[in-house]
């Protein structure tokens, strides 16, 4: 591909088994569009002589389907319906809190409305472009505007908002003042008068809340429209006659898809493209961050214009998999009529029928490719000047595609148009970073799935069968997902990962399975999978660690599991406990170091691990496909002090890193010079062989470049030599040898 292509599509989950059903959806702007399925081998030009990049799966027939050009619709909203009081009211009155975020937005912002879709009859509460609240009501033209308050609500304040509307005399009122009062009546005003509309109802029997309908068909593809940035809360309806209609408590269901009625009547709603919950509330008080033990503190629902959890796009083609199709790394390959190419990834899992299975699984990060989906740091960061950086930022072909459609983005990484954190991650949409062909601007080189098939290039190139795992398949399985298998082999960036999870990890080492960890920065953020929409993954970035966002006072506990989110490290779970390393840096230099083996590899006990390795003073993996060295990008290091386990041993150590490298940040209790690779010795990677009683071990690199610094010279180098070295005596059902302490 040499043009930015104009097709882009999505599987609807990241793994499937098989016999299962592979829904495709695209968008293409050519008039056809041909299918086929491809297993993915190799993401990188340079292995192509030794290992080709896809092969094809003939058991699945290709196909070719109409290009159809489709909408990303953003927007969360809320939805009520069977409000049938509205018919015959003679007055109505919506009343709510709001906590304005973004004024400047660009666009009117609908608080609640119950406008139907032509806007002939009902009514609207909203804000103007510059703030100002309004009663809107339905007209035969459409819309108008009936009344407007004298002055804008305050940003950020919560205020108390009320309109009216009063049929039978033809007049309404909005009130509007702040939770305490400011100088100059600010954000404070109350107007009356009339309707001057003809409009005969009240609305139909549906309410919007923080969007209103954007034509008449508006329904569960969220065609909605003026959508609020910022929160609502005790949102209440009340008609004359029926008295109050509903009010709604947003502190109920925290964990839910539903709005509560407490009203009486039990006129509950749905929210529509994930709003944010588990946010404070006019009522919060500080005293308390557990939005589970006081609700009432919590009864919040923030709103974006650029929330979405679902493109909801129709699906253009189902494939079925063959009841017997290896377990695999696999892509939906579509060709437009126009040229334009899109690779779209998903992955096979192992058959659940009982039998013979490979002895080596691959650990796909399916939660950090989520959590990367569509990133825009750069947008905000500019690693040259933070001083992270000395490499040209080059975006590829992906990122220029994905620049092209700026409704996709939406990372873990990214914030909201109003500035707060993006806590929640969809699959269910086009992740042009989660491609075979996507490269990382600062790198020029493959990351996350990309890099992965380096991994997975390697044990094809030793002749190793295996099957692959997903993060989302063992959070789901727990151990029961791992029992078959005996060694586990993790991608370049496991970064993200579940409680769930971790403790399947966790039991596998206990039982005596051993795990080949061979990343950087690897099981570091919590990460929660909603119960509710499995599609969406949940971070709370809290306030510390490497971040881009910090979460608000108060907002560091996961709305869609009530556990606490930031760090592992935080709860108790550091990743040095069980890998032997935990993340140290993070640089991206012109060029990445190397290593050097340490004194407690020459163990007699570890020739097995050693062989084929240069001498102890000659560096090995100062080159590599990615950064050209192994030790580079995100690295990690041993560190008793941070419960990396005394009997482990550090077989190598990084070479030395350049000042792009700082110390991450939770390692750093107050502000100092002398955080850079150049000055301060705990910017390292260590490479940690740990075997565990019980006959369990892990080995870890510690280090993101790692798996491109196997793959050079076709697999033929020091690093490749070490990695297989450690796989082929963790196949070996013999107890792992524990040095003496002398030795380690």
């Amino acid at each position: 591909m040499s043009e930015i292509p104009t097709i882009y599509g999505y599987c609807n989950t990241f793994d499937y088994r098989p016999g299962a059903t592979v829904d495709v959806h695209l968008h293409a702007t050519a008039p056809e569009v041909r299918l086929a399925v491809v297993r993915l081998r190799n993401a990188d030009t340079r292995l192509d002589d030794v290992i080709a990049p896809e092969e094809a799966v003939p058991e699945i027939p290709a196909v070719t389907v109409p290009g159809v050009r489709r909408a990303v619709r953003r927007g969360s909203s809320a939805r009520v319906d069977g409000l049938g009081e509205l018919a015959g009211a003679r007055t109505a009155t919506i009343e709510l809190w709001l906590n304005a975020t973004l004024l400047e937005a660009g666009h009117p912002q609908v608080l609640a409305s119950t406008l139907d879709a032509d806007e002939r009859t009902g009514f609207a509460l909203a804000l103007a472009e510059d703030g100002h609240p309004e009663l809107w009501v339905g007209a035969p033209q459409g819309r108008r505007v009936a009344l407007r308050g004298p002055r804008p609500v305050v940003a950020t304040t919560w205020t108390r908002v009320s309109a009216t509307i009063d049929l039978a005399a033809g007049t309404g009122a909005l009130r509007y003042a702040p939770q305490r009062a400011l100088p100059h009546d600010e954000g404070a005003g109350e107007t009356t008068g009339p309707l001057g509309t003809d409009t005969a109802t009240a609305g139909g029997a549906t309410l919007l809340l923080a969007a209103r309908a954007a034509y008449a068909d508006a329904d569960a593809a969220g065609q909605t429209t003026d959508h609020l940035n910022g929160r609502l809360e005790d949102v209440s309806l009340a008609t004359d006659p029926g008295g109050l209609v509903a009010r709604w408590d947003f502190g109920a269901a925290i964990g839910s898809g539903r709005i509560v009625d407490v009203g009486g009547r039990g006129h509950h709603g749905v929210l529509r493209n994930g709003p944010s919950r588990g946010v404070t509330g006019q009522a919060w008080s500080g005293n308390e961050i557990d939005h589970r033990i006081v609700p009432h503190e919590y009864a919040a629902i923030h709103f974006h214009d650029d929330d979405f959890d679902d493109v909801r796009w129709p699906v253009d083609h189902a494939f079925a998999l063959p009841a017997d199709l290896p377990s695999g790394i696999y892509a939906v390959h579509a060709v437009a009529s126009d040229g334009g190419e899109d690779r779209i990834p998903f992955i096979v899992l192992p058959r659940v029928a009982a039998g013979p299975r490979p002895r080596v699984a691959f650990l796909t990060p399916t939660m950090t490719y989520q959590a990367y989906a569509n990133s825009k740091l750069s947008d905000r960061i500019d690693y040259e000047v933070f001083g992270l950086s000395g490499r040209e930022y080059r975006p590829s072909l992906r990122d220029q595609q994905l620049a092209e459609v700026p409704e996709l983005y939406g990372s873990l990484y990214d914030v909201h148009r109003d500035g707060s954190g993006r806590f929640y991650s969809s699959s269910r949409r086009p992740i042009l970073s989660f491609r075979p062909e996507w490269q990382s601007a600062m790198q020029h080189a493959p990351r996350h799935l990309a890099a992965d098939l380096y991994l997975t290039s390697w044990l094809d190139h030793v002749g190793e069968p295996y099957d692959v795992l997903t993060d989302h398949s063992v959070h789901d399985g727990g151990i029961a997902a791992l029992e078959p298998y005996d060694v586990l082999v993790t991608g370049s960036h496991p970064e993200y990962v579940s409680e769930p999870e971790l403790a399947a990890i966790e039991q596998f080492v206990q039982r005596g399975g051993r795990v080949m960890y061979l990343g950087g920065n690897g099981f570091y953020w919590v990460t929660s999978v909603d119960p509710e929409r499995p599609h969406v993954v949940e971070v709370r970035r809290g306030n510390a660690g490497t971040r881009t966002w910090d979460s608000a006072p108060g907002e560091t506990r996961h709305s869609t599991t009530g556990e606490p989110g930031g760090l592992w490290r935080h709860r108790g779970r550091i990743p040095n406990a069980l890998l032997g390393v935990g993340m140290a840096s993070q640089g991206w230099s012109p060029k990445a170091p190397g290593y050097r083996r340490t004194a407690a590899s020459e163990a007699p006990e570890l020739d097995w691990l050693t062989a084929g390795l240069p001498a102890l003073d000659e560096e090995f993996g100062d080159e590599g496909l990615v950064m050209d060295g192994a030790a580079g990008d995100e690295v990690d290091r041993y560190d008793i002090d941070l419960g990396s386990p005394r009997h482990a041993v550090v077989v190598g150590t990084s070479t030395g890193h350049p000042h792009y490298y700082k110390l991450v940040h939770e390692d750093v209790p107050m502000s100092r010079d002398g955080l850079g690779g150049d000055v301060n010795d705990k910017v390292r990677s260590d490479l940690v062989y740990l075997p565990w009683p019980g006959g369990g071990g892990v080995f870890s690199v510690g280090s993101i470049t790692w798996a491109g610094a196997m793959a050079l010279r076709a697999f033929d180098n020091p690093v490749a030599t070490l990695t297989t070295n450690v796989l082929r005596r963790f196949l070996d059902p013999a107890e792992l040898p524990a040095p003496s302490r002398e030795s380690a």
